[in-house]
């Protein structure tokens, strides 16, 4: 094609190229989005959406055949109208004041789902105008061409989409939405990428306030039924109009910082740093027990209440650029993912649009990368809260569901927590000449000794080390049946027993314990209980006393005969069983 003279012609063959790019990375959520971006930047307050759907032949889901969206936003004037479907045309090109920039968006969008592209609209003052783009049936050859827009006034059926002034688009001959898409997976992600803007409740400055400009999004499934989208905050903090009732996540402090707007994007936004701001939580203690998450492998899983909350799906990070998510997922070499920890905390990523490259921000509004330099400067600021309090946490959780779990298939002999608090009151501490870099190497032996999974060794090397607790218990399910029925540790920095569980002893004191356990399940037998519980406690008494008056023994009483130093030993056993019994 010819331009302004034979001298100049056009670097690209429309047609050809309307085609091509139909082929793009939109898929049919985040071609919705791009109109609902239109909508809140033009002030809409009300934003409604309405779906027909059929059955194609050969086929049992239903599939759209069209897609209206109204708003009550400031609508455009003729002269935007006429340009609004032209691809790179934009009265906010480059503002990064809003959630637009790029002046793609609405035209790839819907080229990508449907053949034709209708929209109306209305200014405040004026009349409803009209423009379409008719993609269906360009040949390569052909250079089409936007016809002008006309005043026209709105077709009944949507006439209820908009306000006295606003926009409305309609998609119609759609043919690139799959059977993948579904409408009740829209509502929710609308509800999650949107939520600082149909939210009651948003977080500013460490708080949870009212919403002062709250936007409302209504989809018409095809049913007839308006529905509201619900909010859906990934934090799970703000109050959620589907779940009243439920108890909010703790919020930590928010972090935010500048950081320099990278060369790319300095130019054209002329600022010279951006603001970040970045905002944790964790979820209520509830939520993450055995009882809510049965199926969970090495945790627990889904429950009912979880699974409506999409809890089983939180991936972590939530990125959004000026409230608008743009992401939503793990993010690639920041962290090692921990799951099942990591789906109970949350953490949203808020930046400036000035520094969109920096998070690989294109003119698709969908996916975020965060460059090496921001991404390093992310890690210092989240990690430590993640590692060490968010982990931490929510694994102790964890233990203590798993020390249940044992005790209900073991008897009440299998916890000693209890006792090992009582005897570190009127214990001390182990004295010992090992360096700690000599304990340490010690127990992570032990550990390998007596357990294969990393996570038992774990467990066993934090309860060793752990200095709040000079006595510790620990089971051995490796030891000889025909070996020692105890053995007291003198190399791991504290005062420890090891139980033979395979010795016939503590064999037969948890089968007949256990057998008591189950008897007095009934609330009848809350005595025969507690008593059950007493007897354990007696045992464990009667092995720290031998464990204790073993420690006692000093190298001159070592230095002795056998049978003085047996005396030497028994002595100090009843004398420290009788103290423990009178504390």
């Amino acid at each position: 094609m010819h331009y302004m003279g034979e001298e100049k012609i056009l670097p690209i063959r429309i047609g050809a190229a309307l085609k091509s790019l139909r082929n793009n990375d939109f898929d049919a959520y985040s071609a919705i989005y791009e109109i609902i971006d239109n909508s809140i930047q033009a002030d809409s307050k009300k934003i409604k959406i309405r779906f027909e759907f059929n059955i194609p032949v050969g086929k049992r889901k239903p599939r759209p055949v069209s897609i209206a969206f109204g708003d009550d936003g400031t609508g455009m004037d003729m002269d935007t109208l006429q340009h609004c479907l032209a691809i790179g045309y934009s009265q906010r090109y480059d503002d990064r004041n809003g959630i637009g920039r790029f002046g793609v968006g609405m035209t790839m969008g819907a080229i990508s789902i449907c053949g034709k592209i209708e929209v109306y609209s209305r200014p405040r003052q004026g009349n409803w105008n009209y423009t379409l783009l008719d993609n269906s049936g360009i040949d390569n050859d052909e250079d089409p061409f936007l016809p002008i827009a006309k005043q026209k006034d709105l077709p009944n059926n949507y006439k209820d989409l908009v306000g006295d002034y606003g926009t409305l688009v309609i998609w119609t001959r759609i043919d690139r939405i799959d059977s993948e898409f579904d409408i009740n997976e829209l509502k929710h992600r609308i509800g999650r990428v949107y939520r600082k803007f149909i939210g009651e409740e948003i977080i500013k400055d460490d708080k949870v306030i009212q919403n002062p400009n709250r936007r409302t999004i209504v989809i018409d499934d095809g049913t007839g039924n308006d529905e509201s989208v619900f909010a859906h905050d990934p934090l799970y903090v703000t109050k959620s109009r589907q779940f009243p009732n439920d108890e909010r996540a703790d919020l930590q402090p928010e972090y935010s910082f500048e950081h320099p707007v990278h060369e790319v994007d300095a130019p054209s936004s002329g600022d010279q740093t951006g603001k970040i701001v970045i905002r944790t939580s964790i979820l209520p203690k509830t939520w993450r027990s055995a009882q809510e998450n049965a199926d969970l492998p090495g945790y627990g899983g889904s429950s009912k209440h979880n699974n409506e909350r999409r809890v089983m799906e939180n991936e972590g990070f939530s990125i959004l650029r000026n409230g608008r998510e743009v992401y939503y997922g793990t993010i690639s070499r920041f962290s090692p993912a921990s799951k099942p920890l990591d789906r109970f905390w949350g953490c949203e990523i808020d930046f400036d649009p000035t520094l969109d490259h920096w998070f690989s921000i294109r003119n698709i509004k969908v996916g975020a990368r965060p460059l090496k330099d921001l991404r390093e400067a992310l890690q210092e600021k989240i990690r430590p809260t993640i590692t060490n309090n968010f982990r931490k946490t929510i694994q102790e959780v964890v233990n203590q569901e798993k020390q249940r779990e044992r005790d209900a298939e073991t008897g009440p002999i299998k916890s000693h927590i209890g006792m090992e608090k009582e005897i570190g009151k009127i214990t001390g501490h182990l004295n010992t000449t090992q360096t700690p870099k000599e304990i340490e190497a010690n127990v992570k032996e032990r550990a390998g000794q007596l357990f294969d999974e990393p996570e038992e060794q774990e467990e066993y090397k934090g309860a060793i080390l752990d200095e709040n607790t000079p006595y510790k218990i620990i089971h051995d399910s490796k030891a000889r049946s025909d070996g020692p029925f105890i053995d007291v540790l003198h190399d791991v920095g504290k005062k420890t027993v090891h139980y033979n569980m395979n010795h016939p002893f503590f064999i037969e004191v948890y089968r007949k314990l256990s057998e008591i356990k189950k008897i007095s399940l009934d609330p009848q037998n809350q005595k025969l209980q507690d008593l059950a519980e007493d007897l354990k406690n007696d045992i464990d008494k009667l092995i720290y006393s031998y464990a204790e008056g073993k420690y006692d023994l000093d190298d001159f009483t070592r230095l002795q005969s056998v049978g003085d130093t047996m005396d030497e030993h028994i002595t100090k056993w009843s004398y420290y069983l009788r103290k423990i019994y009178k504390s």
